[in-house]
């Protein structure tokens, strides 16, 4: 997967930690394969000094590590500002989650299910079925940065009835809405058919 989106983002520096450096290079190998350009790899290592190799790139840290890499200076170097305040500063792949966030930098089973412990609410067990049914229910919470979220009818675009039976489809505006997909116009366009970003999730609201 990782090869996939250096690909389709092009990416031209990819920063690894050192965990996941074998990730990285089964990607990098992927696209040599296909003779696509390589990525610079910056490597974030631990106190062990360690050499890299692979294919014909060698990765020695004191060249490619992230505080040597930061230290770099050049004072030919030109900023390009952006012309225009709309314009990416990145490019985001997701995929859908919801609940309590833990990051691990480790992902095994025992840190996942020692989070579990660790971060579940025990007052949660105390609460009757109806009232977990109904915090649960609950989805999405505004913040600053969105201008309005509503759940409308995709095809009138009108707000939905309040009655907790009616469904509708989750749409918003706002100046942390993504400003498209990239390399795909069409995907783009129907997702903001009409002036909001459809989400594609089914909702509905309560009295």
């Amino acid at each position: 997967m990782l090869s996939v989106l250096l690909k389709h983002s092009k990416a031209k520096i990819i920063f690894v930690d050192y965990q996941f450096l074998d990730a990285a290079k089964g990607a990098l190998e992927i696209l040599l394969k296909e003779r696509i350009k390589l990525p610079h790899l910056v490597l974030i290592h631990d106190r062990n000094k360690q050499r890299y190799s692979f294919h014909n790139r060698t990765l020695i840290l004191a060249d490619l590590e992230y505080e040597s890499f930061l230290a770099i200076e050049r004072s030919n170097f030109k900023i390009v500002w952006p012309s225009d305040e709309r314009d990416a500063i990145a490019l985001n792949y997701t995929s859908a989650q919801g609940g309590t966030n833990v990051c691990l930098r480790n992902v095994t089973a025992a840190a996942i299910f020692t989070s579990l412990v660790e971060h579940q609410k025990p007052e949660w067990s105390s609460l009757s079925l109806d009232e977990q049914a109904k915090i649960k229910a609950r989805q999405g919470l505004h913040h600053i940065g969105m201008e309005e979220a509503d759940v409308k009818d995709p095809g009138s675009m009108k707000s939905i009835s309040p009655d907790a039976k009616t469904m509708g489809e989750v749409m918003f505006i706002g100046n942390t809405v993504m400003n498209g997909y990239l390399k795909d116009l069409k995907a783009t366009e129907d997702a903001f058919k009409r002036g909001w970003f459809r989400t594609g999730d089914l909702a509905g609201e309560a009295p």
